[in-house]
């Protein structure tokens, strides 16, 4: 018997070893969330996560609302036309320097001097429309913009945009909860897994997906066929027939015309530029996923999400800006993707500057015009 107690003793001292030093690990990640260094993102209770502020990435350092930008003063200045551009990782490629809102920045800036038109940078890597509409009124709307652009993005704005799931970001690990199911005790989300053991597991993730990329950190051939055909589905006569999609469509559109709504509330000028997919502009990629996954052109209606998105932007009354035709014409004698990444390379961010700077310069021209010749 007391040697049956001496091993219950040893059972119970090592499980509280093991159990104490899991337990403030636990507790520590979930108090201490905001202000451990753990990678780009950080928990917002209205979007899901945010990008931190003031922190590097890729070489520069975030703003105060965590934007691919410099701080701006939130009251523009008179006589200066402010433009805000919103979107997602669109946003980031290339970097600060080498990005199409830069590169628009510079246009202006070279057409009207510097600082008579400010464009300013706002979005987060990762989200779709719904989160874009939470961003706008949580934190851009702050800048006070005579104009919002909206970059579209048909690659995966859809396919993300399922109404049922909130992804959240604790800890540097990505979680999706169910929308009806959230739970937030004191400000911190309540999670129905350990944070230690997701982290873990995303790291893990993170180092076996390494593999899938060559010494240089770009895709395989193979692995990036498999996001391009992944990407596809959502264009797929099968996937449209069975209604797959038809929930995570309303839901952007919907985010959609409350954006338009919410800014015509406020007078402020709204567009949209429609960014498309690689597999949309670049024919010989799409024809190797067609061959490798044994399908044809006529499973799928590739501009499936540009029309309904045009659509609604057409039932709306909002401009917009269509790059497909244009990037396909363009794409034909140059490469305007990054190697096996569906994000514009430098010439991509220039030609997307160029063609919004031109259909913007109209407009803006009529609205520096009024700032110069106010009525008395």
């Amino acid at each position: 018997m007391k040697h049956l107690k001496n091993k219950l003793k040893l059972l119970l001292f090592s499980s509280i070893s093991i159990a104490l030093p899991f337990l403030l690990v636990e507790f520590g990640m979930v108090v201490l969330e905001p202000w451990l260094p753990m990678g780009m993102f950080q928990y917002d209770a209205d979007l899901g996560f945010r990008v931190r502020s003031h922190t590097n990435v890729w070489g520069k350092e975030t703003n105060n609302f965590g934007f691919n930008d410099r701080d701006y003063e939130l009251v523009r200045k008179a006589g200066t036309y402010r433009i805000l551009v919103i979107g997602d990782s669109y946003n980031w490629a290339g970097g600060r320097p080498k990005n199409y809102v830069t590169m628009l920045r510079r246009k202006f800036n070279h057409h009207y001097g510097v600082g008579k038109v400010e464009v300013i940078n706002a979005g987060y890597p990762n989200t779709q429309t719904a989160q874009q509409l939470a961003l706008l009124k949580k934190y851009a709307l702050q800048y006070n913009p005579d104009m919002v652009v909206l970059g579209f993005y048909t690659g995966n704005d859809y396919l993300e945009g399922d109404p049922h799931i909130k992804r959240i970001v604790v800890n540097d690990s990505y979680i999706n909860l169910a929308r009806d199911r959230e739970t937030t005790f004191f400000g911190y989300p309540v999670i129905p897994q350990s944070r230690l053991i997701t982290f873990v597991q995303q790291k893990y993730k993170a180092l076996t997906e390494a593999y899938l990329r060559g010494s240089d950190g770009i895709l395989t051939e193979t692995a990036y066929q498999q996001v391009i055909f992944d990407r596809m589905d959502v264009t797929s006569l099968k996937s449209s027939q069975a209604g797959k999609y038809n929930q995570n469509f309303s839901y952007i559109l919907d985010s959609l015309a409350e954006m338009s709504q919410l800014l015509q509330s406020q007078n402020i000028k709204f567009m949209t530029v429609v960014i498309p997919d690689e597999y949309q502009v670049n024919e010989p990629l799409r024809n190797r996923v067609l061959a490798r996954f044994d399908r044809h052109p006529q499973d799928y209606d590739l501009e499936l999400p540009q029309k309904l998105v045009l659509d609604r932007l057409n039932v709306l009354n909002v401009a917009y800006l269509d790059l497909l035709d244009k990037f396909r014409a363009n794409g034909k004698y140059q490469s305007l993707y990054k190697l096996r990444d569906t994000h514009w390379n430098e010439d991509g961010n220039k030609l997307a500057a160029d063609l919004l700077f031109s259909y913007l310069l109209p407009k803006i021209d009529r609205a520096i015009t009024k700032l110069s010749h106010p009525k008395t």
